[in-house]
């Protein structure tokens, strides 16, 4: 102990004191006044912040743009519920690849029915009442208890093929506008009703030859069942100097059409 307490001068102990007021100054005054503005650009890397570290709360408004998402970051699995909505979606970015199998059921298509081109054989008969009746029904467009159906015959006798649409219901006291027929009350359309006073359209051809038209419809069924639309139709009889084209061999008749419900 003597010979410490003659080693403590008062220069010794004030030097001493010294560093230590400077050192332990230093090291609060780093703790507590080192903002952004010391730190030297590009010192703070990402493997110098602590993981978890920044939180969505230390996020800056507007901080992350697209150009800083990684490609492929953000997954479905990062997506909210409802955050994709139809105005963020870029137009042509639904493209066929994009939809799986049986992604696209009925009741996510919207109440507009598409009918492609149906190609049917005449059916024949001596008269055109007698063939009309021969020709086997063949079902365009539907809605509950609303159907449009289509008919393709040849009179023989006068060598004349038809192509006709037909409206038809299983709900007694129905209604039909059409360009040949039109029911709307006194009489209704009903499930009885005869077939020609039910013909929304019809379209001839003579021989070898070929004829095409488009009619409209609307019709309404008492549940509230609606279907209305446009029918394509053509008829072609025999065989055609230009070639049978679209029509094929014989006498062929063609449909397609649209309709909403």
């Amino acid at each position: 102990m003597r010979q410490i307490r003659k080693r403590l001068t008062y220069s010794n102990v004030m030097s001493s004191l010294a560093v230590f007021l400077v050192l332990g100054g230093a090291s609060a005054y780093a703790a507590k006044k080192i903002g952004s503005h010391d730190l030297k650009a590009n010192s703070v890397t990402t493997a110098k912040i602590k993981k978890n570290a920044v939180t969505t709360k230390k996020i800056k408004k507007n901080a992350i743009v697209s150009a800083k998402i990684k490609n492929g970051a953000v997954t479905t699995a990062k997506l909210g519920d409802g955050s994709v909505t139809t105005p963020r979606i870029a137009d042509g970015a639904v493209t066929a690849p994009k939809i799986p199998n049986g992604g696209l059921t009925t009741a996510k298509l919207s109440d507009v029915t598409v009918k492609g081109l149906v190609k049917v054989g005449a059916a024949s008969g001596v008269t055109a009442e007698a063939a009309r009746a021969a020709a086997t029904p063949v079902q365009l467009l539907a809605s509950g208890p609303l159907s449009v159906y289509a008919k393709c015959f040849t009179d023989t006798t006068a060598s004349t093929t038809y192509a006709e649409v037909f409206a038809a219901t299983t709900e007694a006291g129905s209604v039909l506008v059409g360009n040949s027929d039109s029911l709307y009350g006194n009489p209704f359309l009903d499930p009885g009703t005869a077939e020609d006073a039910r013909q929304i359209y019809t379209n001839s051809t003579g021989a070898n030859s070929a004829s095409g038209w488009r009619t409209i419809f609307q019709m309404s069924a008492p549940s509230g069942a609606s279907l209305a639309g446009e029918v394509a139709l053509y008829a072609k009889n025999g065989t055609l100097p230009e070639g049978d084209g679209v029509y094929g061999p014989g006498d062929t008749c063609l449909f397609s059409g649209f309709a909403t419900s």
